[in-house]
Order: structure tokens, then C-alpha cells, then sequence
């Protein structure tokens, strides 16, 4: 059984029984791509960060602002995605099923 529980409204997954074998294959499957999208974009996301830094640098203060903003929560999401990976490796661990970590 799965329950959803997280202070800022959004759905966690937390594992409250014990799962099938069908059940935990589908989640280290989801793990796999999760770790291998990580690995795959990072560089990209590094990229886009330096270059609306360079943007912002190149706007009036007032300009810079949104867009700014907007790189601050891409920064938050990515940190929390990267997170969510992490607790997820914990998780899979403790069930002695290993993923390649991020």
C-alpha cells in the first residue's frame, strides 16, 4: 500500500507495507530511468544555468528579476529531484536492491 504525505502539498510516495516482486521491479525500473535522466541532463542543466546567469548579468536589475526567479525554482526543483533520487537509492537499499547511484 502506498500513502501520500508531504508538508508542501505535493505526493511522496512512502512504502507503509511490503511490496511484491512485480511492485518492486516496476520501482527499480523507475529508478533506472529517474538515475540515467539525472546523469544524462545534468551537464544540460549546468549549461542553461550559466547562460541565464550571463543573461541576467546582461539585464537592467529590474529586467533580471523574472528571469532570475526562474532559475532559482529551476535550481529548487532540480535539488529536490536529486533528492527524491537519494532517498529513493536509501529506500531500494534497505530492500537490498541495488540501482546505479546518482
Amino acid at each position: 500500500a502506498v500513502v501520500s504525505t508531504q508538508s508542501t502539498g505535493d505526493a511522496e510516495a512512502q512504502i507503509t507495507e511490503p511490496m511484491d516482486d512485480t511492485d518492486l521491479q516496476q520501482r527499480v525500473e523507475r529508478q533506472q530511468v529517474l538515475v540515467s535522466g539525472l546523469k544524462e541532463h545534468e551537464p544540460l542543466y549546468d549549461h542553461i544555468f550559466v547562460l541565464g546567469e550571463g543573461l541576467v548579468s546582461l539585464c537592467s536589475p529590474s529586467a533580471g528579476v523574472p528571469i532570475n526567479d526562474k532559475l532559482e525554482t529551476l535550481q529548487q526543483q532540480w535539488e529536490e529531484l536529486k533528492i527524491h533520487c537519494v532517498q529513493e537509492q536509501e529506500s531500494l537499499k534497505e530492500r537490498n536492491v541495488v540501482v546505479v547511484s546518482v
